[in-house]
């Protein structure tokens, strides 16, 4: 059981399970009990759509990380090939610039 609780993000509370529902009632109306149940169950809804958000924004910030990958790459290549790098900014339609740098 420990190993599951550390694989959760820190906003997951950990669920509890109810292993005698008769001792679960005692002392409680069963509309309370499942209004706690309820809330408890949005909560989780919720954390699960911000999770699906999370992983989609990071998911879409995917090809732009690859790109900087391979960038990096190119860079490190040439560095060890003693090549001669161009770079080009372009910081609005009219005005750029280009360098050129060797190692």
């Amino acid at each position: 059981m420990a190993a599951d609780t550390e694989s959760l993000p820190p906003t997951v509370p950990t669920a509890k399970f109810i292993k005698n529902v008769e001792d679960y009632l005692a002392g409680r109306t069963p509309e309370a009990a499942i209004q706690a149940l309820d809330a408890n169950y949005r909560n989780y809804r919720l954390i699960e759509r911000n999770l699906l958000q999370s992983k989609a924004r990071q998911m879409g910030k995917l090809p732009e990380i690859q790109k900087a990958e391979e960038a990096v790459a190119l860079l490190m290549r040439k560095r060890d090939e003693a090549q001669e790098v161009s770079i080009a900014r372009i910081y609005n339609h009219d005005i750029s610039q280009r360098r050129s740098k060797k190692p």
